[in-house]
C-alpha cells in the first residue's frame, strides 16, 4: 500500500494492510476541509524553512522544501523525530542539499529551535 507523505510523493505504508482513512478528511460545513494539526504544523515549519531561503531559490521549480515526522524504533531514539530537507533536484552532479532532524513532533518544533539549525543565508548560492 501506498500513502501521500508531506511532500506530496508516495511512500508504502508498512505499518497497515487497510487504506488510511480519517474523519478529518470529510467538508466542513463551510466546505473545505479541516487542517489537522500535524498537517497544519508541516505547513508552518515548511514556510519558516522557506522564509530563510533567498526568494530566487524558493521560486525555483527544482528547490525542495520537504517537512516530515519520521518514527524511529531505537529506545535510544526520540519516538518521533521531525525532518527537514532542502534538496536541489536537476542539478548535473544529481540531487544535492541539507537535511536535519529534531528529536520531537512536528507540533512541538519551535521556530528557535528551527532557526538555530537551519543552514545560513551565505550557504545558498546566488
Amino acid at each position: 500500500e501506498e500513502e501521500e507523505g508531506a511532500s506530496g510523493m508516495r511512500s508504502t505504508n508498512l505499518a497497515s494492510p487497510d487504506p488510511i482513512t480519517a474523519p478529518y478528511l470529510k467538508p466542513s460545513h463551510l466546505g473545505t476541509p479541516p487542517c489537522p494539526p500535524l498537517q497544519e504544523a508541516i505547513a508552518r515549519i515548511k514556510k519558516w524553512v522557506e522564509s530563510r531561503i533567498p526568494d530566487k531559490h524558493i521560486k525555483d521549480p527544482t528547490c525542495v522544501v520537504d517537512v516530515s515526522e519520521i518514527v524511529c524504533g531505537d529506545p535510544e531514539c526520540a519516538p518521533i523525530d521531525t525532518a527537514v530537507r532542502i534538496i536541489y533536484e536537476g542539478k548535473a552532479e544529481g540531487p544535492v542539499g541539507t537535511a536535519f532532524a529534531f528529536p520531537c513532533q512536528a507540533v512541538e518544533l519551535t521556530r528557535e529551535a528551527l532557526d538555530e539549525r537551519m543552514p545560513p543565508g551565505s550557504t545558498f548560492e546566488d
